[in-house]
């Protein structure tokens, strides 16, 4: 029995789903919602929520300790269980509890405190078992206890969508103004490398930190976009992936050697307006694509599809 799996009993289950109070009027804490505080209900309901975390809620049969408890189990097998945890504390879902709260200071600090007791909450049930849950580095884990507190954190899950991509034009506009042609290029290629370590990271189900090598992180995700060139694949199609692998290493050899990232020599060839708008056009319309093709996968639950043009 691992650690997470003593999560899943119907106490628990209770808080993480909304349906138990962490707080009341009775506690000693004062609170800006006032008499009675739960986590947020799952919006949009279970359904939802395991088709979230790729899981058919129609395969379960017999639910012992409640859903929530079910769902843990399952990603519990691929140590996922943390990831459920960031999702249910994450701020955006407390939008529905403190949208009446006006003062940014009080929200986060009532979120901070719900957060706090609903962990204080679990580790009271925890306890029989030896065991506290813990936050480190906004990272969830399964401790002994005796082991030294841990500050609570605010979990904040840095999503790559397609909003943030169309966005980038405005972003590198001041730079355009002026005429700062190098870090046009130096931000085109930070946002090929945002987008591919975002699919790393949301398929690996892991936090990667990004190794600086924008091959070397375009070749893992290439292979998860199933982009790599196989052989039964007609000339044209050869063709288009290749002028796409030949762009990835333009833009990365012209970062190195051409941006604001690293020192010039002498035969630095000088990076023109026209230039550094279509580089950047080429990483938008790219990342989108790369961005659309992942959410594809996703949303059929394979790992291969079918190549197909821009």
């Amino acid at each position: 029995m691992t650690s997470f799996q003593y999560l899943a009993n119907r106490i628990i289950d209770r808080y993480l789903s909304g349906y138990e109070p962490i707080y009341t009027e009775e506690s000693s804490i004062d609170h800006p919602l006032g008499v009675c505080v739960s986590l947020p209900l799952i919006t949009g309901g279970l359904h939802d929520l395991y088709d979230h975390f790729g899981y058919d809620i129609n395969k379960v049969s017999c639910v012992s300790n409640g859903y929530i408890s079910e769902l843990i189990l399952y990603l519990d097998q691929n140590n996922r269980v943390p990831e459920l945890l960031a999702y249910l504390f994450s701020f955006k879902r407390f939008r529905s509890i403190l949208g009446m709260l006006t003062d940014p200071q009080e929200i986060r600090k009532a979120h901070n405190q719900m957060i706090e007791w609903t962990i204080a909450k679990i580790n009271a049930s925890l306890i029989y078992d030896n065991l506290h849950l813990v936050l480190e580095d906004n990272v969830f884990s399964i401790c002994e206890i005796g082991d030294n507190p841990i500050p609570i954190e605010v979990i904040e899950i840095k999503k790559v969508t397609k909003s943030y991509i169309q966005g980038f034009p405005s972003r590198i506009s001041t730079d355009i103004q002026k005429q700062n042609f190098d870090s046009v290029v130096s931000h085109s290629r930070t946002l090929l490398e945002d987008v591919f370590m975002y699919i790393i990271n949301d398929y690996t189900h892991k936090t990667n930190k990004s190794s600086g090598d924008l091959l070397k992180i375009w070749k893992e995700c290439k292979d998860i976009l199933n982009l790599t060139v196989q052989s039964d694949w007609d000339k044209d199609m050869k063709e288009f992936a290749s002028g796409v692998e030949k762009i990835i290493q333009s833009i990365s050899r012209m970062r190195n050697s051409n941006s604001d990232a690293h020192g010039t020599g002498d035969n630095r060839h000088p990076i023109e307006e026209s230039e550094a708008r279509f580089i950047a056009n080429l990483s938008t319309c790219y990342s989108e694509y790369v961005l659309r093709r992942y959410e594809e996968i996703k949303r059929t639950r394979k790992k291969t599809i079918k190549f197909w043009p821009l």
